[in-house]
């Protein structure tokens, strides 16, 4: 990852957040850009009050800023999710900053990667096909995040790890792929894919939004895959721009090998195609 440095856009719970994390985990210099840009220097001024020195560079900037070879994390957007208890309600709010963001860099140069976090996740992953970019080089969290969360709740419930994980559209439109011990042990697959989908109401309740874990989700990509140059196996959303499971015209979660460039291919696997032939896609 030499000479790679990360930007943040969007200054909020989760950006915040997500520039913590990965300032404390030293793995690369780090640009922020927010349309407060008072609140991204107030972000960079608090980060960076540590006494563990030497730290890589925490900066602000503007559009302008961005580098050809700079990784972009996205996080912008301001939550309704509270209010409403659907991603979807988002979806406006979304559109136009996304919209925002794709002009802005469009009149750069980068050529680099662009994760996206924005809600609903692959609904404005889908969006941001209008960058100057190869798809490849998009990438949306998507249900990298419902495969913690379910990981958690197994070693948890049976204090056992699986490799299990969850396909299909970050929130509700999802499916485990039940692997290792986990489809011997689960009697109730269904039971369980409702306490995945609705841990993140749970945290809602008490605090409004959802900021550590996925920035743990953005940490554990950066550093297994960005930081070692190593390929490596995640569910992350990606363009079905051709014909990926059944699939078009869209952004789902199915697993694909990552790698610093971005998504090298999607892999097939019967047992995810079957799982993403049960979501009603026709209700999205």
């Amino acid at each position: 990852m030499e000479n790679r440095r990360i930007v943040i856009i969007g200054c909020g719970n989760v950006g915040s957040t997500v520039a913590y994390r990965l300032y404390t985990l030293g793995v690369a210099d780090i640009l922020l850009i927010n349309h407060n840009s008072q609140k991204a220097i107030s972000n960079v001024l608090d980060i960076s009050d540590t006494p563990i020195l030497p730290t890589p560079n925490i900066s602000y900037g503007t559009y302008k800023d961005i580098e050809p070879d700079d990784i972009i994390i996205n996080c912008a957007g301001n939550s309704s999710m509270l209010r409403t208890l659907d991603r979807n309600s988002e979806i406006d709010n979304s559109r136009r900053i996304a919209d925002d963001i794709i002009n802005n860099i469009n009149s750069t140069n980068f050529r680099g990667l662009f994760i996206n976090v924005m809600n609903p996740c692959d609904e404005v992953t889908y969006m941001f096909r209008n960058l100057h970019l190869p798809v490849s080089h998009i990438i949306g969290t998507g249900t990298m995040l419902e495969t913690f969360r379910l990981r958690r709740i197994v070693y948890e419930r049976y204090d056992v790890s699986t490799e299990s994980y969850v396909v299909g559209n970050h929130g509700n439109k999802n499916r485990i792929v039940f692997k290792d011990i986990l489809k011997d042990i689960e009697k109730c697959p269904d039971k369980l894919l409702q306490d995945v989908q609705d841990r993140v109401w749970s945290i809602y309740a008490g605090k409004g939004f959802t900021n550590f874990g996925i920035a743990n989700v953005l940490s554990k990509l950066i550093c297994d895959v960005i930081i070692t140059g190593e390929a490596e196996e995640y569910c992350v959303s990606t363009f079905c721009a051709g014909d990926v499971y059944g699939i078009r015209n869209m952004c789902i979660s199915v697993p694909c090998i990552l790698t610093p460039e971005g998504i090298k291919e999607v892999r097939h696997y019967d047992e995810v195609g079957q799982a993403l032939s049960e979501i009603d896609w026709w209700r999205m």
